[in-house]
C-alpha cells in the first residue's frame, strides 16, 4: 500500500473547475509531469500506475487539503475535451475523508509531499506515516492512521468481487446475450465515466484505423458521450461509414451486434473477472499440488475463443502439451449451471462432465482428485511429434510427411488421422441431412421480403426468376444469386467461413443462413449413404500413370437401366466422393491420407483442385459434371496427409504451387533404444549403418534424405509372421544398400564399400 500527494494547482484549474473534479471523484494529473530529484520514474507514471487500493490525498496548492480518498480503478480517463487536447489524465477514487480543518497544516514544511512542496505527484515514504499523520491526517481530519487503514478496508470490500458479485454478472450477461432491447438498455445507460475511461483507452491505441471493429466500438463510445442513443440501425450506419475506408466488407461475420456492443458493458468487469477466476485456478492447482507440472487456460465472457457463447471457461492440463486442445484436462464452465470435471478434446466419449447449480469449491476440488492422477500422467513428450502434426494439420489443413525409407511415415499418417477424428460423432455409414431445393426457395420467398446479411444489412427480394433470386440493398445493385449457389451454402454452412467474400457469397450466404435459422425444421430430410467410410479415414496410393480421373472425377463406362448398351458417365473417384461426404457431414473430419504422394504428377492428378487446397469452401469448376452439375468443393472439415519418399529423385517433380499449398514434415530416422527404450531394437546395426551413411553418401544427396530408417532394425522375431535381424539385414537392408551403391548415393571414397556393407552382419 502506498500513499500519494497529488496537488491540483491553482495555476493550471480554476476554482470552478478544481471543485467539479473533485466532485467526480476524480485526482488529475498531466502527462509531461517530470521525476522529481534523482527519481527515475516520472510523477505522471507514478499516478498512472498506481495500485487500487493505493491512498491518495488531494490538495490545491498550498491553499488547502480537501481530501483523502483510495484509487478504485486502473483505468484512466480524459475528463473533458479540453483535458483530452492538453494532455490531462485522471483517475476515479473513493472517497474516504472529506477535510474538517482543510487549512490547518503546516504551510511552511517544504517537504516533498507536503502541500508548499511544488511537486504534483509524490509518494509519502513508509517511514515518514507516522509524521503523515501528525501533519495531515489528525489536523486536517481529525482521524488517526488506524482508523485511515480500517476505512481502506471496507472500501475495499465494497468494490471487491467476489462469488455472489459473479453469479450477478453472469445473470445479467446472459440475460444481454439473449435479449436485445436489454443490451440496447444497459449500453445506452452505461455511466459518462465509464464511457470516458474506455474512450481513453480507444485513444491510446495504435492502428485504430486499420482495425475496423475496434474502430467501430470507438466510434460507438463517442456517440454514446454525446448522449445518441445506440439502436441496431445507429450501429448498422457506423458500419456502412466505417466500411467505405476498406476494400471488401469488413462487418460480413459480425452478423450479432451483441459481439459489438458487449465488450461497452464488460470493460468495466473484465480485470475484476480474470483476477477471481484466476485466483480460483491458481486456489486449485496449489490444493490438489500440481502447481508444477500444470498450466491452465482461462477464456473469460470476451476470449477469443469465447465470441458467442454465454458463459466463461477454464482448463488446468499437464504443462507438457503446448494448449489444452490436445490435453486431458480439468474443465469448469460457469454459466447459468457450473459444468466440471474431465474433458479430452481428442475422445469427447471419455469426458466426465457433472453439472450442479451453484459454484461449490469444496465439491469440485474434491471431484477434480479423482481425475488428478491422469492429469500427471498425461505427459505428451512421448508423442509430442504426433500431437504437433495434428496442431499443425488442423491448421494447414494438408501436410505431407517426407523421409528416407523405413521411417515409418504411412504408420504415423495413420496414427494421426486416427487420432484426429477421435472427436468425431457419427458412427453410422447413413447420414440423414436437411436436402433445401429450388422448389422450395421459391415457394417460401416472397417478393419485398427482407433478409438480414452477416453485417446485418437487410436485403430485399425484387425477384424469382427461374435460375436466380434477384436481391438488393439500399447501398447497392440487384444481385442475382443462383439457386444451386444458395443450395451449396446451405448444405456447407459456407456462411461460418472467416473472410468468405467476394461475388455473389454474400446474398448466397444470406438466403442460404435465413432458410437454416428460420425454416430448418419444414425443410425435407434425405437419407445419403457414404462410402468409403470405414471411420472418415481413406487410404490411396499414388503411381507414375495415375491421373485426375482416377483421383478426382471421371467418366466410367455403365450398363443402361434398360440392359440394352453401354452408357458413358462422369462419376466422382476418391477425392470426389470424400470431399462430398464432408461437406453434407459438415460436424465431423474426414482424413485422406495419400500414400508415396510423389510418385504421380501431381499437378496433373490435382488438376483445378489446387485452387481450392488453399480456398476452401470455394467452389471450383470440374472438367466433368456429376448429376449436371460442374462444381466441386473441398469443405474446411477435409484433410489431407501425404507421405512422401526423399530418396525418390522424383521428389523435384512437386512444383512450388504445390509445395505451397502443403506444410512439409521431416520423419527422420531414430535411435529406438536411446529415444523410446525399445528393446527389440538393434541399436548396434542402426549406428554402424549411420556411420556408412554420413562417410560416404554423396555429395549429390543430404545424408537425412536417403539413410535407412528405423522401422529395418526392428527384431521381429517373436511376432506372428515376423522375421528376426540376420533375415532382416540379407533380404531387406543389405539389397537396398546395394542399391544405393549401384545408383550412386553410396559413394567409396576409396574404399571397398561393398565389402563394408557385407562386413555389418558383424555387428548382428
Amino acid at each position: 500500500m502506498r500513499i500519494i500527494k497529488i496537488s491540483h494547482g491553482e495555476n493550471f484549474f480554476t476554482s470552478s473547475e478544481y471543485e467539479q473534479i473533485l466532485k467526480n471523484n476524480l485526482a488529475c494529473v498531466h502527462q509531461d509531469t517530470p521525476s522529481k530529484g534523482r527519481s527515475v520514474t516520472t510523477q505522471f507514471n507514478l499516478f498512472i500506475n498506481a495500485d487500487v487500493g493505493d491512498i491518495l490525498y488531494i490538495c490545491n496548492s498550498n491553499k488547502k487539503i480537501d481530501i483523502i480518498g483510495v484509487f478504485m480503478d486502473n483505468r484512466p480517463l480524459f475528463f473533458n475535451e479540453n483535458h483530452k487536447e492538453n494532455n490531462w489524465v485522471s483517475r476515479e477514487f473513493l472517497v474516504l475523508f472529506k477535510a474538517k480543518n482543510p487549512e490547518k497544516f503546516d504551510k511552511e514544511n517544504n517537504k516533498w509531499w507536503m502541500p508548499r512542496n511544488n511537486s504534483t505527484c509524490i509518494e509519502i515514504p513508509e517511514v515518514e506515516f507516522n509524521l503523515f499523520e501528525n501533519e495531515i491526517l489528525n489536523p486536517v481530519f481529525e482521524q488517526s492512521f488506524d482508523f485511515l487503514l480500517q476505512k481502506r478496508h471496507e472500501a475495499l470490500k465494497s468494490i471487491k468481487f467476489d462469488l455472489e458479485k459473479a453469479e450477478q454478472f453472469q445473470n445479467h450477461f446472459s440475460k444481454c446475450f439473449k435479449e436485445e432491447k436489454y443490451l440496447l438498455e444497459t449500453v445506452n445507460t452505461l455511466p459518462v465515466l465509464e464511457l470516458k475511461k474506455q474512450q481513453y483507452d480507444y485513444y491510446n491505441r495504435k492502428h485504430l484505423n486499420s482495425q475496423p471493429v475496434v474502430k467501430l466500438r470507438s466510434q460507438l463510445i463517442n456517440e454514446l458521450i454525446n448522449n445518441v442513443k445506440l439502436s441496431n440501425e445507429v450501429v448498422n450506419q457506423q458500419k456502412e461509414i466505417i466500411t467505405q475506408d476498406f476494400e471488401k466488407n469488413v462487418f460480413q461475420s459480425w452478423g450479432s451486434n451483441f459481439r459489438v456492443l458487449f465488450p461497452l458493458i464488460y470493460d468495466e468487469y473484465r480485470t475484476k473477472v480474470n483476477l477471481y477466476f484466476k485466483t480460483i485456478i491458481e486456489r486449485l492447482q496449489h490444493d490438489l499440488n500440481l502447481k508444477n507440472i500444470t498450466k491452465y487456460n482461462f477464456v473469460d465472457y470476451d476470449g477469443a475463443q469465447n465470441q458467442g457463447r454465454e458463459d466463461l471457461w477454464f482448463a488446468i492440463y499437464n504443462n507438457s502439451h503446448k494448449n489444452q486442445k490436445s490435453a486431458k484436462q480439468l474443465f469448469l464452465r460457469f454459466g447459468s449451471k457450473i459444468q466440471f470435471g474431465l474433458k479430452y478434446l481428442r475422445n469427447p466419449e471419455s469426458d466426465k462432465l457433472n453439472f450442479i447449480e451453484k459454484f461449490d469449491y469444496e465439491f469440485i476440488l474434491n471431484e477434480f482428485k479423482n481425475f488428478k492422477e491422469q492429469i500427471i500422467n498425461d505427459n505428451i513428450n512421448q508423442n509430442q511429434k504426433q500431437f504437433e502434426m495434428i496442431e499443425l494439420l488442423e491448421y494447414k489443413k494438408q501436410i505431407i510427411l517426407q523421409g528416407p525409407p523405413g521411417t515409418g511415415k504411412t504408420k504415423l499418417a495413420k496414427e494421426i488421422a486416427e487420432e484426429f477424428i477421435k472427436s468425431n460423432t457419427i458412427n453410422s455409414k447413413t447420414i440423414v441431412t436437411k436436402q433445401l431445393t429450388k422448389d422450395f426457395i421459391k415457394s417460401t420467398l416472397k417478393i419485398n421480403q427482407k433478409i438480414e446479411s452477416k453485417s446485418k444489412i437487410p436485403f430485399e427480394v425484387v425477384s424469382l426468376d427461374d435460375n436466380v433470386v434477384i436481391l438488393k440493398s439500399d447501398v447497392s445493385q440487384p444481385w442475382r444469386p443462383s439457386y444451386n449457389k444458395i443450395i451449396e451454402s446451405f448444405q456447407g454452412k459456407l456462411w461460418e467461413i472467416k473472410g468468405r467474400t467476394g461475388g455473389f457469397k454474400p446474398y448466397e450466404d444470406a438466403v442460404a443462413k435465413y432458410f437454416y435459422d428460420n425454416h430448418l425444421n419444414s425443410i425435407h430430410e434425405v437419407e445419403k449413404n457414404i462410402e468409403n467410410i470405414n471411420e472418415y479415414i481413406c487410404l490411396v496410393q499414388f503411381h507414375p500413370s495415375y491421373t485426375y480421373e482416377d483421383f478426382v472425377r471421371g467418366i466410367v463406362a455403365k450398363t443402361s437401366e434398360e440392359s440394352d448398351g453401354i452408357i458413358y458417365l462422369a462419376e466422382n473417384k476418391t477425392l470426389g466422393i470424400l470431399a462430398e461426404n464432408a461437406l453434407n457431414d459438415y460436424d465431423n473430419k474426414y482424413v485422406l491420407i495419400i500414400d508415396e504422394i510423389n510418385r504421380a504428377n501431381l499437378s496433373s492428378v490435382l488438376g483445378e483442385l489446387i485452387y481450392a487446397l488453399e480456398y476452401r469452401g470455394e467452389a471450383v469448376e470440374s472438367m466433368y459434371a456429376v448429376d449436371e452439375d460442374y462444381k466441386l468443393i473441398l469443405p474446411p472439415n477435409l484433410y489431407i496427409i501425404g507421405t512422401m519418399n526423399t530418396a525418390d529423385r522424383s521428389v523435384g517433380h512437386i512444383d512450388y504451387a504445390i509445395r505451397r499449398r502443403f506444410a512439409f514434415v521431416d520423419i527422420l530416422p531414430e535411435n529406438l533404444k536411446e529415444k523410446q527404450g525399445l528393446e527389440n531394437f538393434h541399436e548396434a546395426l542402426f549406428l554402424a549403418v549411420e556411420k556408412l551413411f554420413k562417410e560416404h553418401t554423396s555429395p549429390e544427396f543430404e545424408v537425412k534424405d536417403v539413410q535407412l530408417g528405423h522401422s529395418y532394425f526392428i527384431d521381429k522375431s517373436n511376432e506372428d509372421n515376423g522375421a528376426g535381424m540376420d533375415i532382416r539385414f540379407e533380404y531387406e537392408i543389405k539389397p537396398i544398400l546395394l542399391e544405393y551403391v549401384k545408383d550412386g548415393v553410396l559413394l567409396g571414397k576409396g574404399k571397398d564399400i561393398k565389402k563394408e556393407i557385407e562386413e555389418l552382419k558383424n555387428f548382428l
